[in-house]
């Protein structure tokens, strides 16, 4: 669990403090279909730019720099915790590290598959962010996490937005291909390990 909040904290920008009026109908964006190495796809606005890319996470964001998405793909290894305590760790992790005083819960469901939490509260410089975690358990051993970190007036204007975002998000594996990446992904691993910690061949000389 540490290591997952970790890559969310490493790769979700912290958003521009200054406050910005934005018109409030966004609902015709326009999106583009995100394919995740990690056996998902999602829908995401086609203005917004990527920042990071690996195996297991990704990283985008808003031209203005009001909004980040990162997701993040959590394949085996899963420690046995329930998604409610889940939930609550990644809560109090993400607003230590984002929020400079307490912070009000907007939004929060969720069940033993999936939950959704919208938290909201003020940085160091006092400007008001909104951070909206939702995170889906399609199979024991596979877990996905979206978190998006707003500006709070961005995250007003672009909550349908990132409601869509969140709606389209589909898992596309079944649980058989994904335990097949996840063995292709250790042999790999393995492989590169061996390949590293390999010593140099010396060359014979007459």
């Amino acid at each position: 669990m540490k290591k997952i909040v970790a890559l969310i904290l490493l790769l979700t920008i912290a958003v521009g403090g200054c406050s910005i009026m934005l018109d409030g109908d966004n609902s015709d964006v326009e999106v583009q279909l995100y394919e995740g190495s990690s056996g998902y796809s999602v829908n995401i606005p086609t203005d917004w730019l990527m920042a990071e890319e690996t195996d297991n996470t990704v990283s985008f964001y808003s031209e203005d720099n009001q909004i980040a998405l990162s997701i993040t793909s959590e394949l085996g290894g899963i420690d046995y915790y329930s998604m409610k305590e889940i939930k609550e760790q990644l809560t109090e992790q993400l607003a230590e590290q984002f929020f400079s005083a307490g912070y009000n819960i907007e939004e929060d469901s969720g069940g033993t598959k999936y939950f959704h939490r919208v938290i909201a509260g003020a940085d160091q410089d006092g400007s008001s962010l909104v951070i909206d975690i939702y995170a889906t358990q399609p199979y024991a051993t596979i877990r996905h996490y979206l978190v998006t970190v707003a500006s709070a007036s961005a995250y007003r204007s672009y909550e349908n937005v990132i409601e869509d975002i969140i709606t389209s998000f589909t898992s596309t594996m079944s649980e058989d291909e994904y335990l097949q990446l996840m063995e292709d992904r250790r042999a790999a691993a393995s492989a590169q390990d061996a390949a590293s910690t390999a010593e140099p061949t010396e060359e014979i000389t007459n």
